[in-house]
């Protein structure tokens, strides 16, 4: 008797258990082994060769939008939401336990919608309309309800011309040849690309604006050796042996900037420039704006986030 109810307790635990709300990843891997649906449109898509990689395929365009952060949901909603009457909002399930009405499902299949100042999205995949809280939920929500697709699937869809970004499944090489008048013997040199360490060029000419005392000596804060901890994994960074505490002069920091590459340097001079850091990266954006680049952003200082994005042709304009 005994053995039968810890039998019953155990099957009971067990049931308990599969019936727990499942984790994003966990969703993610039984996608991978399960999806089959080709079409992509009007769908949030997960990359299956990079899962941190989270996309929308619209359906007008039917292009792709890669979705990070606020910024570009606000985008999507700005772009593509429509306002939706009483009754067909109420046509629309909310929830596993009722069925859309099937005309009206299909009418915003993989559109936003919106209806008293609340959004929504309708998705392809079971027709409930998902509500659209804040960024976090819109993200979550988007992973969990997300196809999985092969990048080479992702890649027919052609990337968007409205964000301001890189295409990270196309091609990191890209070159050109700039006289200073015309361009030659270029290579994908009008494709966004992250700029990496070439933001520190940006980062000493705003600097070089601020008319620095050379000769100043400063003293290096925890802060600004941690920053590139911020960004990357500790360690992995182009640096130079700095330490808290350490007193340095301008002359050489502005060196290990542009010899070394020294991501804490680029954040010791932008902090001792007169400016915050926003003043300071705003005037990165500001001198690009004056170059007449459209396709140049800089989000900070050293070139670690790969928002800082920029094409071959734009930045010869910045070399020169």
């Amino acid at each position: 008797m005994p053995n039968q109810k810890l039998t019953k307790i155990i099957v009971l635990l067990l049931v308990i258990v599969n019936l727990l709300p499942f984790s994003v990843s966990a969703a993610i891997k039984n996608k991978t082994l399960t999806e089959t649906n080709k079409d992509l449109t009007g769908r949030f898509v997960i990359q299956q060769e990079d899962q941190s990689k989270l996309w929308y395929i619209d359906v007008i365009n039917k292009e792709r939008y890669l979705i990070r952060d606020q910024d570009d949901i606000k985008l999507l909603l700005d772009l593509f939401s429509i306002e939706v009457s009483a009754s067909d909002f109420n046509k629309l399930s909310k929830t596993k336990n009722k069925k859309s009405t099937a005309s009206v499902a299909v009418k915003y299949r993989g559109r936003f919608i919106k209806f008293k100042n609340n959004f929504y999205y309708v998705n392809p995949g079971d027709n409930l309309a998902y509500y659209l809280s804040d960024a976090k939920s819109f993200i979550k929500t988007a992973q969990v309800i997300a196809t999985v697709a092969s990048e080479n699937l992702i890649k027919k869809s052609q990337l968007n011309n409205k964000q301001l970004t890189y295409d990270p499944l196309n091609s990191n090489l890209a070159y050109t040849s700039y006289d200073g008048l015309s361009f030659s013997g270029g290579y994908n040199d009008d494709q966004k690309l992250p700029l990496a360490s070439l933001t520190k060029l940006m980062t000493a000419l705003i600097f070089l604006e601020t008319n620095p005392d050379w000769n100043k000596v400063v003293t290096i804060t925890p802060e600004e050796i941690n920053y590139p901890c911020t960004l990357q994994a500790c360690g992995t960074t182009s640096e130079i042996p700095l330490k808290a505490g350490d007193k340095v002069k301008i002359e050489d920091l502005w060196i290990a900037l542009l010899t070394a590459s020294s991501n804490q340097a680029a954040k010791i001079l932008a902090d001792n420039s007169g400016l915050t850091m926003e003043e300071f990266v705003a005037k990165m954006n500001q001198k690009s704006q004056e170059l007449g680049l459209t396709k140049t952003k800089f989000v900070e200082v050293s070139g670690l986030s790969p928002n800082n994005i920029s094409t071959a042709k734009e930045f010869a304009k910045i070399a020169k």
